[in-house]
Order: C-alpha cells, then structure tokens, then sequence
C-alpha cells in the first residue's frame, strides 16, 4: 500500500515490459537468494502493473510472476505474486536466510525521491546493503 495524497500526480506513463518503472511511481524487489551478491533479482512494478525484471544486470532475463496495481482514493496499492521457482530455488527451510531490498519511487513530491526498507548508501543495486530475511 502506498499512500500518497496527490493521487492525480502520480506518474503512470511506462506500459511496455522491461521499461524503466523504477523512473516513475514503483515498487522494486531485490533478492539474493544465496547471500553472496554474486546474483540477484531485480523485480519493479508502477501503478498501471508494468513489469520490469532482470537477473543481475541482465534485462533479457523474465521472470514468469505476477503483479496487479490499482490507483485509489488515498494512493495506490500492487500485489507480487513471485513463485520460488522463478527464481531457481526450492521452498527455502525454516531457518534458510535470503539478502532482501524492498523499495518505493515516488514522484509527486515534483521530483524522483527513493525509499527503502534497508538502507543502501547509494545505488539500490547495493546486495551487501541489503537486509536479511529468515524464513520461518
């Protein structure tokens, strides 16, 4: 859910896979499934469901997920819907610890402003500034 109060300013103009979504209104997954930084997954989406992913730096590289936006009175919200297997693994076990960067662009501030939930000094595109997740 991402809350915005200038819903009319919202940028939405990106329609065609593999476009540069992070540039507008977006969310943006980062995950590194073995911890290393050597791989990891780029996964963005904007607010008309756009999808943009790439393996490493690879945009060539899809994915088979699914995400789903929608405007609303207060903002907007997107759902992903990522199946392990895209990205090359098992159902992790309890206790397996993946890199994970979950991001949100927004635009209507007049300007791109960038927030995450791990803190990464700089470019995005950081794996060891990346948080941890344990799975349960």
């Amino acid at each position: 859910v991402c809350s915005d109060p200038k819903v009319s300013e919202i940028k939405r103009t990106v329609d065609k896979r593999d476009g540069p979504t992070f540039y507008e209104d977006s969310c943006e997954v980062f995950v590194d499934t073995v911890g290393n930084g050597a791989v990891y997954y780029h996964l963005s989406t904007n607010t008309l469901g756009t999808m943009f992913d790439q393996k490493l730096f690879s945009p060539a590289w899809n994915g088979d997920w699914k995400t789903a936006s929608k405007l609303t009175e207060n903002g907007w919200i997107t759902e992903i819907a990522l199946p392990f297997a895209v990205l090359g693994v098992e159902t992790p076990k309890p206790g397996a610890e993946w890199r994970v960067n979950l991001t949100r662009n927004t635009t209507t501030g007049g300007s791109l402003e960038s927030f995450a939930w791990s803190v990464s000094y700089g470019s995005f595109h950081s794996p060891d500034r990346f948080g941890k997740i344990v799975f349960d």
